[in-house]
């Protein structure tokens, strides 16, 4: 069986009854560069990357009224 990887860019997770749920539609082998050190980092440290991420999906929200 090879490595896979999770995907875990935090939209891919819940959080409902004090617990966190991964869910994720797609299954790929693992690559070093989409793992947590080289890419994942960036969206879980409230980076600059990150801000941007959440406020231009912020953004999107506010124009589509969801």
């Amino acid at each position: 069986m090879g490595k896979g990887r999770a995907d875990i860019f935090p939209t891919n997770f819940v959080a409902r009854d004090d617990l966190l749920y991964y869910i994720d539609f797609e299954c790929n082998d693992y690559m070093e560069e989409w793992d947590f050190e080289h890419w994942g980092v960036r969206y879980w440290s409230r980076t600059q990357e990150f801000l941007d991420y959440a406020a231009e999906h912020e953004r999107k929200k506010s124009e589509n009224g969801t």
